[in-house]
């Protein structure tokens, strides 16, 4: 509703606030996402897309939405790390999944 209404800045806000508790929550990043991209805001856009995808298990979606949200340089310093954070443990797992066997070496055959 608030999105709808044009009430973006509520909606960041209720979001942000909601995210607090409930950090994994994919819907509140859609919601968040949307509110930002209303008030211009790309680097949030992108990180809040990227968080909602990974939630949704589209790691590379992820990857580039938080590759898009670095590129925005329209965030705070504080918010540019938490992205490049999130964009290293992205990368991590899109790495241990794309190796046999999850990344873990296999016992020698006698």
């Amino acid at each position: 509703a608030l999105i709808s209404d044009r009430l973006y800045e509520a909606a960041a806000s209720f979001a942000e606030a909601q995210l607090i508790r409930r950090r994994n929550d994919a819907t509140l990043h859609q919601l968040a996402a949307e509110a930002n991209a209303g008030l211009g805001r790309q680097l949030k856009l992108h990180y809040h897309q990227g968080e909602f995808y990974a939630g949704q298990g589209y790691s590379g979606a992820a990857a580039e939405q938080f590759a898009l949200a670095i590129r925005a340089n329209d965030g705070s310093f504080q918010d540019l790390l938490v992205v490049e954070s999130r964009q290293r443990e992205i990368r991590l797992i899109m790495g241990a999944l794309s190796q046999p066997n999850n990344g873990r070496k296999r016992e020698p055959r006698e």
